[in-house]
């Protein structure tokens, strides 16, 4: 049996097996350990939990690398929209759907109080997040360490976002709702949900000719979408 050497607590005990004996020694509990969320790639509006008409807001709409993060009024515009996608192991990316720059821990720098701004995409710790569920909503966890957090927890228009030591309060429960975001353009903004992506073709019709398969992840702007297929655009081809 899996044993505690002399049914010893203190650190450092060796673990061994031993015969049978139904001490405490050999009792153990399990905990389950529940783990980071899959979250459906898509377009997102970030909102905080302190006050659910406040959101994740890039600083004056501006598409700049080095863009402060901050809390505003919900106001549906692309600087509060975001798309959140997959990278590795759990962890995504959120990449801000207006200026295509990533959130992003200001520098790198790995420590509680640190500022998140947007910054080009590159896919470094910086820019890598995990969601955990917390009933219907989530805490945002950077790979740095630290969590999504409103500074002070205090839901006026112009707080500040940082990263910050995890501690389950309200500053740091943040709610996912899906939207959908439209360029300059007046079109639509979706990305491939399908691991082994998607054929474009040259007419509305599992008959009509391949123009080229757009990979798992890629963007694409839809213009309309009738009987099932999306008249879009991918990497300058145009089909469905």
């Amino acid at each position: 049996y899996l044993d505690v050497a002399g049914g010893n607590s203190a650190n450092g005990t060796n673990i061994w097996v031993y015969q049978g004996n139904n001490s405490k020694a050999q009792k153990f509990k399990l905990t389950s350990t529940k783990p980071y969320e899959i979250i459906n790639q898509g377009t997102y509006t970030i909102k905080s939990v302190l006050d659910l008409n406040k959101v994740v807001d890039v600083e004056g709409g501006e598409t700049a690398s080095g863009t402060n993060i901050q809390l505003w009024d919900s106001n549906n515009s692309g600087a509060q929209k975001f798309n959140i996608v997959p990278v590795r192991e759990g962890w995504y990316k959120i990449v801000n759907a207006a200026s295509k720059k990533a959130l992003d821990v200001k520098w790198g720098t790995k420590a509680s109080g640190v500022n998140v701004w947007i910054y080009d995409d590159n896919e470094s710790d910086a820019q890598l997040w995990r969601f955990y569920k917390s009933g219907s909503y989530y805490f945002i966890k950077n790979k740095l360490g630290y969590y999504l957090d409103v500074s002070g927890g205090v839901a006026d228009n112009g707080t500040n976002i940082q990263v910050y030591y995890g501690n389950s309060s309200k500053a740091q429960k943040f709610k996912l709702e899906s939207t959908t975001y439209s360029n300059n353009n007046g079109l639509n903004v979706y990305y491939v949900t399908t691991k082994a992506g998607l054929i474009l073709r040259n007419s509305p019709s599992t008959y009509g000719s391949r123009i080229t398969t757009m990979p798992y992840g890629s963007e694409i702007q839809v213009s309309s979408i009738a009987n099932g297929w999306a008249s879009c655009t991918y990497n300058g081809y145009r089909g469905y």
